[in-house]
């Protein structure tokens, strides 16, 4: 019973989150490039990247249903599609030059998650709400 009392107490937050249309209640979900670092110059070739996500629970882009408050990130070199996954650390393949690299994350069903001020919005929200998205700026030599 103390297991299903953790799991509860762990999923009921963000089950809770999934059917109101901002939730202030519930810290917004965030983003950050960890490596390679804004502005840094790498070598062209494959990149070892990291990326930090709060508030959010990763799953894997094939096996993600319906409602559920978990998701992915993908992420674009540029304007291209590069991966989509849940792991954290992960390798892109980067040509010489000036690229951006934007990860945004996305829930299981592959709706983008949205968030206005500091709170968790669903589609129905007539707040102001953004995707949650970094974008960073590198140079492969």
């Amino acid at each position: 019973m103390a297991g299903d009392a953790w799991v509860a107490t762990l999923f009921l937050p963000l089950l809770a989150c999934a059917g109101t249309a901002t939730d202030t209640s519930i810290p917004a979900s965030t983003l950050e490039w960890l490596s390679p670092s804004g502005g840094e110059t790498v070598a062209a070739g494959d990149v070892s990247c990291s990326i930090v996500i709060d508030h959010f629970t990763l799953w894997s882009p094939a096996k993600g249903n319906e409602g559920e408050p978990i998701g992915y990130f993908a992420v674009r070199v540029d304007d291209a599609a590069a991966i989509e996954s849940a792991s954290t650390v992960f390798s892109l393949t980067i040509d010489a030059g000036a690229h951006d690299l934007t990860a945004q994350l996305y829930y299981a069903d592959g709706d983008p998650v949205l968030t206005a001020d500091d709170a968790v919005c669903d589609a129905t929200s007539d707040a102001t709400c953004d995707p949650v998205v970094s974008t960073i700026h590198v140079t492969a030599e």
